[in-house]
């Protein structure tokens, strides 16, 4: 994130999409998988899935805006995707 701000850019929440499945127990071992689901010029989709072993607990897609430092809408900086799914 370090490197967004010197290019003059953060990321912001703009939307989420949440679906619970099951429920997750005290004394489980959760296991949290996140991967990038897509972008577009502007924002990138990411979804996580909460996994009690192989059994789906939970799912969310959360969808990340690009703006400027003061908060204004911006184009996804060049090479991001590739970056953060190297």
């Amino acid at each position: 994130m370090a490197r967004l701000t010197e290019l003059g850019r953060q990321v912001v929440v703009v939307g989420v999409d949440a679906k619970y499945l099951k429920p997750g127990f005290e004394q489980r071992t959760l296991t949290i998988r996140t991967r990038h689901a897509g972008a577009t010029r502007a924002t990138t989709l990411w979804r996580q899935e909460i996994f009690d072993g192989e059994e789906k607990l939970f799912t969310a897609d959360i969808t990340f805006a690009f703006t400027d430092l003061s908060g204004r809408p911006t184009r996804r900086p060049e090479g991001f995707v590739e970056a953060v799914t190297a």
